[in-house]
């Protein structure tokens, strides 16, 4: 009889149920046998056989031929975890372990064992790693100190900068003090201390509750040194009055208008710095004369764009964004040296051209700049903390000023679409992404009246009774170049580029037209339809929608709003003004992705939601049910109905209607359908 498995593919099956599959090898002649049931599995063909070892890489191969001859020649037992690579395209990590066969012919040493699927056990100490690495790099930077005690002011963690710089202080009574008035009112506390001897002559101090679950445990103390800042204030100040002089002393009234009307031309009026067209001018220079015989530097252009400026500039006024602003200028300033070409270019985006002793000297300094940036500014009575995203180009062989701040600005785009903070260097493949983005803006625009765009509905059913009460809509694109686009590509386009307003009521016409239907028939009770955070950032979402519910009939009652909880978190306050509105006119809301962007508890329960929807990664998560089931808790009590999304197996599917979850939504139902097989899974799975 042949072995039962046959090819790849029904290996791939066999691994990713979690089968346990027989093998032997003959050390001799190479031939392998894998089986699910049988034991000794029948030898393969040779070619099928090369197929299966060709699965593993270069190097796992070569492992496994190592640790085969010495398992042979010492008689120890096989045990590696390998990774295979599969046509489809998936992968598994597996675990072999084996001996040498006891009841082999003389002279035909053969090996056997078992092989079994480790790949969620792999992911889960990979990600268990990079946990520890982040922590430990925390630990390790040498801006903030870190200090963990207990209710007892015993420490249980702390990093080398707090007990370098402030050790006094952490020995004394006064921190102490502190944190015994946290522990008492569960407060916050913030201050700034000046300090005596060595260290910094003055730090803020931050110290916050720590708590595990709900139980409050101990405090956490953030240390800061906050003396250079306000030297540098203060000789950013003195340097502003002695310029002001020399220039009053100096210069006559002509000269002053003439000098005024050059430095119109050529600098930002707010901070002094160069304009766009001077800094491309100085750069070009620079270019022309670079680089010089026998150099070994780098030159940079390096475009900066703050993070979260408009909100702070919506939040705290524009008099003190444009203060924030001056004072970025002078840090770049002071950061950079007088040497360099720096210019304000609009809005919250600068940009610098550096000289770099040595190609291994870019990220270092590229790290100053980002870390200076992060440092706190004192905004009027407040501190205020930002980011940068910094896009990097390297002078080559071309020599065009405006070419190289193109090429900075696709670079500054990577870095402001990955985390807060991140600078990129552009890289030649880089262009051909940013145009092909472009390219789909474009296509993008036209893509609904091309008949490209489709509206998918996925089924939300009621965990209780098991009936598909309602769907969510979920849009796709079906590019005539590109093929099937998924939403996280384009949405992000729609975003970046002003499209989503379309789009998004697109998608609510479209779902409402085929739904309508559906709810007066009775086969479903409520339409789910997401909405972008972007909509909140202008006024008249509540009227768009309504138009659009009249003009198709649709009843406000059987709809539901879909908001992701970022919305919630970047201005509590407008959102619960746009929910009281949606509410007001008999839709329902629910907070999509719920837990992704660390809630805040305390804004929620204000809110006027309908529903939560439990993000995925929790229902999946290796500490489900324990974290849903604390969601579900807190729901239930602001009367509040929970979805869990990514539903998927029957186990967790049970552990939902255990802890009394309202609704699921998941592959195990149903994946996400276009419109005529939803039709045809509601006749399917209609009661009775």
């Amino acid at each position: 009889m042949p072995p039962d498995l046959s090819d790849v593919t029904e290996l791939e099956r066999a691994l990713a149920a979690q089968e346990l599959l027989f093998w032997t090898v003959d050390v001799r002649t190479g031939v392998l046998g894998i089986s699910r049931r049988r034991l000794p599995p029948q030898a393969m063909d040779p070619a099928l056989c090369a197929q299966f070892v060709g699965l593993f890489s270069p190097g796992d191969q070569d492992l496994l031929s190592r640790t085969v001859t010495a398992c042979v020649r010492q008689g120890g037992p096989l045990d590696l975890d390998l990774e295979l690579h599969y046509p489809s395209g998936t992968a598994h990590w597996i675990q072999l372990g084996g001996a040498l066969d006891p009841d082999a012919p003389a002279g035909q040493p053969r090996l056997y064992g078992l092989a079994r699927n480790i790949t969620a056990h792999k992911r889960e100490q990979l990600a268990l790693a990079q946990r520890e690495a982040q922590l430990q790099a925390v630990l390790a930077q040498d801006v903030l100190g870190i200090v963990l005690r207990d209710l007892e002011g015993r420490v249980l963690l702390h990093n080398a900068y707090a007990q370098q710089a402030t050790p006094e202080l952490l020995e004394g009574d006064l921190l102490r003090s502190l944190e015994r008035e946290v522990i008492a009112t569960g407060r916050p506390h913030s201050s700034e201390l000046d300090l005596r001897g060595e260290g910094p002559a003055r730090v803020a101090l931050t110290l916050i509750p720590y708590r595990q679950g709900h139980d409050l445990r101990g405090t956490v103390t953030f240390i800061q040194d906050v003396s250079r800042r306000r030297s540098l204030e203060l000789l950013s100040a003195q340097y502003a009055r002695q310029l002001e002089e020399r220039v009053v002393e100096r210069t006559l009234e002509l000269h002053r208008l003439s000098d005024h009307l050059r430095y119109a031309a050529e600098y930002d009026e707010l901070t002094g710095l160069l304009n766009r067209n001077a800094f491309l001018r100085e750069v070009q220079v620079a270019l022309d004369l670079f680089p010089a015989e026998g150099g070994t530097d780098v030159l940079l252009l390096t475009l900066i764009d703050l993070d979260r400026f408009k909100w702070i500039n919506d939040r705290l006024g524009q008099a003190r964004g444009d203060a924030l602003l001056v004072q970025v200028a002078q840090r770049l300033r002071l950061t950079l040296g007088s040497g360099q070409v720096i210019a304000r270019l609009g809005g919250d985006e600068f940009a610098a051209l550096l000289r770099v002793p040595s190609a291994g000297q870019v990220q270092g300094r590229l790290d100053q700049l980002q870390g200076t940036l992060a440092l706190p500014f004192l905004v009027g009575d407040r501190d205020v903390q930002i980011s940068a995203g910094v896009g990097v180009a390297v002078v080559g062989d071309q020599q065009e000023a405006g070419h190289l701040l193109r090429e900075a600005g696709i670079a500054l785009t990577g870095a402001k679409s990955g985390r807060r903070g991140g600078s990129v260097v552009f890289r030649p493949w880089m262009r051909e992404q940013h145009l092909l983005r472009l390219r789909l803006r474009d296509d993008l625009r036209h893509a609904a009246a091309r008949g490209e765009l489709t509206v998918y509905y996925q089924p939300v059913l009621n965990l209780r009774t098991g009936e598909a009460e309602s769907v969510e809509a979920l849009v796709r694109w079906q590019h005539p170049v590109h093929g099937l686009i998924g939403p996280g590509e384009f949405i992000s386009i729609a975003e970046e580029h002003g499209l989503i307003t379309d789009l998004d009521l697109w998608v609510l016409r479209e779902a409402c037209r085929f739904i309508r239907p559906l709810v007066q028939e009775g086969h479903l009770r409520r339409l789910s339809v997401n909405f972008s955070p972007l909509h909140f950032d202008r006024a008249g979402l509540t009227r768009q929608i309504e138009h659009v519910l009249h003009a198709e009939n649709f009843p406000a009652s059987a709809l539901t709003v879909e908001i992701t909880e970022g919305l919630f978190l970047r201005d509590h306050r407008l959102a619960g003004r746009v929910l009281r509105e949606l509410r007001g006119r008999g839709m329902q809301v629910a907070a999509d992705d719920f837990g992704t962007g660390y809630s805040a508890l305390s804004y929620m329960q204000n809110l006027p939601l309908s529903a939560l929807k439990v993000d995925r990664s929790f229902v999946v998560g290796t500490r489900f049910p324990a974290i849903v089931h604390s969601i579900v808790d807190m729901a239930h009590a602001l009367n509040v109905q929970v979805v869990a999304e990514g539903v998927e197996t029957e186990q967790q599917l049970g552990a939902l209607r255990q802890m009394h979850c309202d609704y699921g939504q998941g592959y195990l139902f149903s994946p996400p359908l276009p419109p005529e097989r939803l039709l045809d899974w509601l006749a399917a799975h209609r009661p009775g």
